[in-house]
């Protein structure tokens, strides 16, 4: 088959000099160590497709080998957070695909990385514990599963079926999938190939309507681009659209719910509501079909790549699969500079401004809730220092909180533990809108400063405690109280409002003795219900912690 005959060349001209064999494997047959170097090319392959990372980086992050436990690499892109945990499988003949056997030993391998259990891993995987547990205790850090194989069969019902459990149990409803599932097939490993590399320009006709043109200091054009157009060239080019340098698509954020809204309710108005787009070319040259009049043009644009609007691009993408109609159209303001290649720091001078100066969140809104002044105002008179504004903090020994902190307590305070755990899975969906609940039940007329304030010092002890357990716990403990933070505050807030003492002066014994109780409950309740369960997700499940709640 050419196909993979192309394939093979390319690994072994790309891989096969920095794929790694121990001396047991150096020693088996020519047949032996070139499958096993083609399967670990093909893995080192899957994290250049994903990632922005050279073949003989990637090829560090290989750990097929025995007892892998059907983990072949294990790579981290820092650009955008993500781990991918990559299964690979070289098909020599071309055919076939994953089988259920596979799948099922994966996902197992997956399952016991998050638990941790680390003792049932190779010595690859062991030697990168340090590394892979910082992965596992940020919370921001989300999950790729890959599989891989240079065959042209269709995964199965079945082995579709088991990722599909997977995910669900691991996913949350109605919220920011931390789990998702990429599968890489001979064509898209061709298609891949046959580019050249990641770093392959992307020469694109783009149609401009209602366009116009700057010369000087920079030669740009700027107007409006349809929505489908947009979708085609990210679906064509995937990852390799945007600069290198910038978060790629996050999913389901804040701000892409919003994006993804405007589409849904108001397409003809999504031009009044987004920012755009930003992309640099190393050349643009407009084609002359159309003649002289700014109405439409299309625009030639060689290595054409976005520098701000991932999210922007990445939700029209994903929209069009089910609303395709709308995105049809939707226009989008852009901007394209004309920055030749050998000016690389015009390139990322305007790649890094856009994308840090003028940047505003729903947060800074909060800063016009006249009940936020108030309450700084009541909590100065006792000295205490709160502040609410982006880019203001307590000084290191004042006596004072945040914004953040406020909204924490006031979540994990209240009893529906819903509430906590939106302030572990994205605390500003929490303010999001100051008029209306969640935050107008936090933050009213009634809202008493002298009580937040003790609610908040409450929290900042219990965080300190948290600490203490996390420097002292290691694996699965250490993810406990890393994961759990919220949670456990939400228990130890009850167990006060129990005794009636939440705005009272409280020991730090008292207080220490509590919330050993709390953590020790709330763990064991924990590994009985949910011990095979990955800890950064089941803390970010709503209906997970409700169940968990409910049975305490």
């Amino acid at each position: 088959m050419l196909q993979i005959r192309q394939i093979k060349k390319y690994l072994e001209e790309k891989y096969f000099d920095h794929v790694f064999l121990n001396e047991d494997e150096s020693s088996k047959s020519t047949e032996q160590v070139e499958n096993m170097k083609l399967t670990r090319s093909l893995c080192a392959l899957a994290m250049c497709m994903q990632g922005n990372v050279e073949p003989d980086e990637a090829c560090l992050y290989v750990t097929d080998g025995y007892d892998d436990n059907g983990l072949d690499g294990i790579y981290f892109d820092s650009t955008d957070k993500t781990l991918y945990l990559i299964q690979s499988k070289f098909h020599k003949d071309g055919t076939g695909s994953i089988d259920v056997g596979e799948i099922g030993k994966f996902l197992k391998g997956v399952k016991e990385l998050l638990i941790p259990k680390y003792e049932n891993f190779n010595k690859s995987i062991k030697e990168r514990i340090p590394e892979i547990e910082n992965y596992l205790l940020d919370i921001q850090t989300r999950f790729v599963l890959v599989t891989i194989h240079s065959g042209t069969g269709n995964i199965s019902d079945h082995v579709q079926g088991s990722i599909n459990d997977f995910l669900e149990d691991n996913n949350s409803i109605n919220s920011t999938d931390i789990f998702s599932f990429k599968p890489i097939k001979i064509n898209d490993i061709y298609s891949f190939i046959s580019r050249g590399s990641l770093g392959t320009p992307i020469d694109s006709d783009l149609i401009l309507y209602n366009w116009s043109k700057i010369d000087f200091p920079i030669k740009s054009y700027f107007g409006l681009v349809a929505g489908s157009d947009l979708a085609n060239l990210y679906k064509a080019n995937g990852r390799q659209l945007f600069s290198p340098n910038i978060r790629l698509h996050l999913g389901d954020t804040e701000v892409n719910e919003g994006i993804s809204q405007t589409i849904s309710e108001a397409p003809e108005k999504f031009w009044y509501y987004n920012n755009g787009i930003t992309a640099l070319a190393n050349d643009i040259n407009k084609k002359a079909i159309g003649g002289a009049g700014s109405e439409s043009g299309i625009f030639v644009c060689k290595n054409l790549r976005v520098v701000n609007g991932a999210q922007t691009v990445g939700t029209i993408t994903e929209s069009s699969k089910s609303e395709p109609n709308n995105v049809e159209q939707i226009r989008i303001w852009i901007r394209i500079f004309e920055v030749s290649e050998e000016n690389e720091q015009e390139s990322k001078r305007i790649t890094r401004t856009n994308n840090t100066q003028n940047r505003i969140d729903s947060r800074d809104f909060v800063s016009l809730d006249p009940q936020q002044a108030r309450l700084k105002s009541e909590l100065a008179i006792e000295n205490i220092n709160y502040v609410f504004r982006s880019g203001e903090f307590p000084e290191k020994d004042d006596l004072g909180f945040d914004l953040n902190e406020a909204v924490v307590a006031k979540a994990c305070l209240h009893e529906d533990v819903s509430y906590s755990v939106q302030a572990k899975r994205e605390i500003s969906k929490l303010w999001n809108d100051i008029e209306k609940t969640p935050y107008k039940l936090f933050f009213n007329g009634s809202t008493d400063a002298i009580e937040l304030s003790k609610e908040v010092f409450i929290l900042q002890r219990i965080e300190k405690l948290i600490s203490q357990k996390k420097n002292s716990n290691h694996g699965r403990d250490k993810l406990f109280v890393t994961h759990g933070n919220r949670f456990i505050l939400h228990r130890v807030y009850k167990k006060l409002k129990e005794e009636e003492i939440v705005h009272s002066d409280i020991s730090n014994e008292k207080l220490t003795r509590i919330f050993n109780h709390v953590h020790d409950e709330l763990y064991d309740k924990v590994e009985e219900l949910y011990s095979e369960s990955n800890l950064g997700s089941l803390f970010k499940n709503t209906s997970k912690c409700k169940f968990v709640a409910n049975q305490l």
